[in-house]
């Protein structure tokens, strides 16, 4: 989610509307929401709304009760139904979803509330079948009206993106699927290298023990400065093949490699 774009578009109705009143009003926060029916869709685009910072919300309905139940999940408040006509200036967004069989609300009742809103932008959606809301709203400068069929190309165009995203999501799972079972195979190769590593600290300390005995007038200094160098030349010599042991047994056949070390460096016998 944080390497690609996956997250980024919207793919529901509710967000996708939420997506559009981001582009209308820079910022959502302090904005007024009205609600004009209580229908799930819309209830869900208002939850998005109040998580992006809206802070008023008014509820109608033609059952009042219904209204003041919505309006309670979202502690806003409920409006009459016939009200709502005198408090649409009030409203930055308007979400419709009743189930009017005509248009409830007309052109002349949007120009006045944007009248007296001194020509703020209102931003409607539609989201009712029928359409709730007289297209000829669109014609009036400063008002935005998205319906259902807008939203759907919203999300559409949305989920071709994510699509896009989502293969370059799989790229991603796998190559690090492929980073992890390279690891994985090289971890076959550490109880080997451990033994090669155990097996030439022992020679180097043999080796070592012997030599000092043949020079016991040196002085401690010295000795010391014998067992660096041989540790250092251990290293060094262990270094690059132990690199290309990890690298081999990343290989399909990584495990003749692996047996071939074993047997040269008779860590089987």
């Amino acid at each position: 989610r944080e390497e690609t774009g996956i997250a980024e578009r919207s793919v529901s109705i509710s967000s996708a509307a939420v997506e559009l009143a981001q582009k209308i009003f820079d910022d959502l926060e302090n904005r007024t929401v009205m609600l004009l029916g209580t229908g799930e869709m819309a209830e869900l685009a208002a939850k998005h709304l109040i998580s992006y910072g809206v802070k008023t919300v008014y509820v109608t309905s033609r059952t009042y009760e219904r209204a003041a139940n919505l309006a309670r999940i979202l502690n806003g408040s409920a409006l009459d139904f016939e009200a709502f006509k005198n408090e649409l200036h009030r409203a930055d967004i308007v979400i419709t979803s009743t189930s009017a069989s005509s248009f409830i609300i007309k052109k002349e009742m949007v120009e006045k509330a944007i009248h007296e809103r001194k020509n703020k932008p209102i931003f409607f959606i539609d989201i009712a079948v029928p359409r709730d809301i007289e297209p000829d709203v669109n014609d009036l400068e400063n008002v935005y009206l998205y319906d259902i069929d807008d939203l759907h190309v919203v999300v559409s165009a949305n989920m071709k993106e994510r699509e896009k995203e989502a293969e370059n999501a799989m790229n991603l799972i796998s190559c690090e699927v492929t980073k992890f079972n390279n690891w994985i195979g090289s971890l076959d190769a550490v109880p080997t290298i451990i033994e090669i590593r155990k097996k030439a600290e022992n020679i180097r300390k043999q080796e070592l023990e012997r030599t000092l005995k043949k020079i016991p007038h040196i002085s401690e200094d010295d000795k010391q400065l014998l067992r660096q160098m041989s540790s250092s030349m251990i290293n060094k010599i262990l270094h690059k093949p132990t690199i290309k042991l990890k690298q081999k047994t990343q290989s399909e056949d990584g495990h003749v490699y692996l047996k071939a070390i074993r047997h040269l460096f008779h860590l089987d016998d």
